[in-house]
């Protein structure tokens, strides 16, 4: 994206200007060496279109605007007021007296420019109100995205001074920071991990132009920085903005700048001024000529081009000797596959072989699936298939990976943040082969663009942000975390009587496939019982989740089978190893916030039970068929509710391996269980093949959700052999110094 930034016309009631001969000739004559530079996409004005803010003045004015955005097509305006634009004297002035001060009258510039259409705010991009309060500060805004990056460029407004005496001050005012920073978070939250390139323009300067700065105390008319500018400047660098420009002075500089004593913020604001493009040599100084930038733009950086009268010839414009200057952007955090792999390295120490296995590395294991982890933090369904992306991959390689203690920090963050994006945002990486689902406006809060929004996507979403400690960015982030989990709580179904409430894969009557079932009535109330836990939900919502989260654990104790041996529940009238653990989690969880003697008795009652009824029918390593069952299987006959975007079966994923790694944690004696290690020496039997399990995927690869699990399982079985091996070699050498002692002391 290319900007074209001209300042300081100073238009009289004469027209014979020829500023846009002079910019059309300065791009052509350079075209060969700067062809891209020929035609700019924006057209940015720092102010002072006028000498005096008279109508035929701003009418001159805008027509020559309108011959240089005609002679180079160029798309869009975006104009800031200068002191000049304003009516400062006593019988121009509208509107009520407040003191001794008056309210500027930007009456000539607002009606010149709105005749124009040039401050018409664009609603499609951003929320009526916002737009309101913009056209009150007389702000406008440009927007345009790429593959790679977008740009955003505000125009403020820095004529705030309502003073006769202080007239032309710059200032900007708290209230339109605020309404800068609204603009920029709603156009970051478009982008995901895109990158955002901001560039704020306005007239008066934020920092000294040290060769013509005349600022004085005591001549405060020709103060040219404005009031709050380190306000303004600590502003730019918080929200990262990369651009600021001004005009003003009639002075070319760039100066980049930042706060280093902010601890953590690195970022770099690059100041940019330009000189006027008036024909009236005595608004410019001796040494000064005709001045206008030219910025090109990609994701990585900004080359800026100045250009200037030429020595020679007043009418011919050079692009100056040092151009371009080259500015590099701060890039948005993008995941490092060689820094997960040294973390990797590091956890690998302590494992060159695992017990009954023979040699072993987690590098070896966990290689293929990193470096299938997007830059920017997605994962795609398939091993080696860079194209379909899901929800459900990222949230659960997350969770798998973090478990494990196998990702920096830095990258757990890049795929949280990508995660909860993924919510409202998805842009496939291949648009012929992912789906893309149209959300109805009740299930907004859900999260499925890429899959159908369902239960089951928000409950791994969800499960995922909490076990890996999500904190969300801001409060706009918080509210729709919050909304989210209610949008759960809330697809329970509520007419089960006195069976409390089950949960579907979708709250969709119509559909049997949908039917409430103990598997996802399972995640659901693990879900909401950790975004509890990490405070995701206050107030009276809090009370309204508690509630359901309560009827939840009465569904399951409704459809457990239990005997004096065992207690199991069931999935498509079978029992179910996965589904039964799963429940018997969420009813732990629920524990610590549900205050019931009958629930806290009822768990530990069937805990035992439960975990023996898994170790004890957990199957062998050559049964292939046990270890691949599935938990959730439908038709595309059976109507989903967004079925008509089912390009194929629903038939997810086998966990009955993924099991092991709840089951050591929950008793350490398993460890050494021969039907686990039967179950671990299954899952590294396939590691070569990278557990391909085709029969549950609708695919012939891998699937990226069945490789984390496996990882997780062999990583935890073996830290959990390491431990304990560990603490039998401390216990030995405690026995013997024990027994040491006691010889001694039986000698004297």
């Amino acid at each position: 994206m290319k900007i074209l930034h001209i300042s300081d016309i100073h238009m009289d009631k004469t027209n014979n200007s020829r500023i846009a001969y002079k910019i059309k000739n300065a791009l052509e004559e350079h075209s060969g060496k700067y062809n891209n530079l020929l035609k700019p996409d924006v057209l940015v004005v720092t102010g002072d279109f006028t000498c005096s803010s008279e109508p035929l003045e701003f009418q001159n004015a805008l027509q020559q605007l309108h011959e240089i955005k005609s002679s180079l097509e160029i798309k869009h305006f975006v104009i800031c007021p200068g002191n000049h634009d304003i009516s400062w004297k006593d019988d121009a002035i509208d509107g009520d007296k407040k003191g001794n001060f008056k309210f500027v009258n930007y009456k000539n510039f607002v009606s010149s420019c709105k005749d124009e259409g040039i401050l018409e705010s664009n609603t499609s991009y951003t929320s009526k109100e916002l737009n309101q309060l913009m056209a009150k500060r007389f702000m406008s805004y440009s927007y345009t995205e790429d593959d790679q990056y977008a740009v955003l460029i505000i125009g403020m407004n820095t004529d705030e001074m309502e003073s006769e005496k202080r007239a032309g001050q710059g200032y900007f005012g708290q209230d339109q920071f605020d309404i800068c920073k609204r603009l920029i978070d709603t156009f970051k939250k478009r982008l995901k991990m895109k990158k955002l390139v901001v560039i704020t323009a306005f007239h008066h300067h934020v920092l000294p132009v040290a060769s013509v700065e005349r600022d004085t105390i005591e001549e405060p008319p020709k103060f040219s920085l404005t009031i709050d500018a380190r306000r303004a400047l600590d502003f730019f660098q918080t929200n990262k903005v990369d651009l600021v420009i001004h005009g003003h002075q009639h002075q070319p500089s760039l100066v980049s700048w930042r706060n280093s004593t902010k601890q953590g913020n690195l970022h770099i604001v690059h100041v940019s001024s330009v000189g006027s493009m008036t024909d009236k040599r005595e608004k410019l100084s001796e040494s000064n000529r005709n001045n206008f930038a030219i910025y090109d733009i990609n994701h990585e950086r900004i080359k800026v081009y100045y250009y200037q009268n030429s020595d020679d010839d007043w009418d011919i414009m050079e692009v100056t000797q040092n151009s371009p200057f080259q500015i590099r952007l701060s890039q948005s955090p993008r995941i490092s596959h060689e820094r997960i792999m040294n973390y990797v390295n590091q956890n690998d120490r302590w494992i060159k072989k695992a017990d009954k296995m023979g040699p072993l590395s987690i590098k070896e294991l966990v290689t293929n699936l990193i470096y299938n982890i997007d830059s920017d933090g997605s994962v795609p369904y398939e091993i080696n298939n860079y194209s379909r992306y899901r929800t459900s991959c990222l949230a659960t390689v997350l969770e798998c990976l973090y478990d494990i203690q196998l990702l920096p920090l830095e990258d757990v963050k890049i795929m949280q943040n990508k995660l909860f994006k993924l919510k409202d945002e998805f842009i496939p990486k291949d648009k012929k082969i992912d789906d893309i689902i149209e959300k109805n406006n009740e299930d907004k809060p859900a999260w499925g663009i890429d899959e159908a929004p369902s239960v089951w996507t928000t409950s791994k979403a969800l499960s995922a942000l909490a076990l890996t400690n999500y904190i969300p960015c801001s409060e706009e982030d918080k509210r729709a975390l919050e909304e989210s989990v209610i949008w759960l709580s809330n697809q329970a179904y509520d007419n089960l009587a006195q069976s409390g409430i089950g949960w579907g894969y979708q709250k969709y009557e119509k559909s049997e496939a949908c039917s409430p079932n103990v598997p996802m009535s399972a995640l659901a109330i693990k879900a909401l019982c950790l975004c509890l836990n990490h405070q995701y939900v206050s107030g009276n919502n809090r009370q309204k989740i508690l509630s359901a989260i309560k009827k939840g654990i009465t569904y399951l104790d409704a459809n457990k089978e239990e005997d004096a041996t065992k207690c199991v529940w069931k999935y498509l009238n079978a029992e179910n190893i996965s589904v039964s653990i799963w429940a018997l989690e969420a009813w732990k969880l629920s524990t610590t916030l549900i205050e019931d003697e009958f629930y806290y008795n009822t768990y530990h009652r069937i805990r035992e039970k439960t975990l023996k009824y898994a170790i004890d029918n957990l199957p062998k390593e050559d049964d292939d068929n046990n270890l691949t069952e599935c938990f959730f299987q439908a038709t595309k006959e059976q109507g989903l509710k967004y079925k008509n975007n089912m390009k194929s079966d629903k038939n997810f994923f086998s966990f009955t391996p993924f099991i092991v790694s709840y089951l050591i944690r929950e008793n350490n004696d398993y460890v050494n269980n021969e039907n686990v290690i039967s179950v671990v020496k299954w899952i590294v039997a396939h590691r070569n093949d990278s557990w391909l399990i085709p029969q549950d995927y609708n695919s012939n690869k891998p699937c990226t959700i069945t490789v984390a699990m496996a990882i997780n399982v062999i990583v935890n079985w073996l830290q959990q052999q390491s431990t304990m091996m560990l603490d039998k070699r401390i216990q030995d050498l405690l026995d013997f110094d024990f027994k040491k002692n006691e010889a001694e002391v039986s000698e004297k």
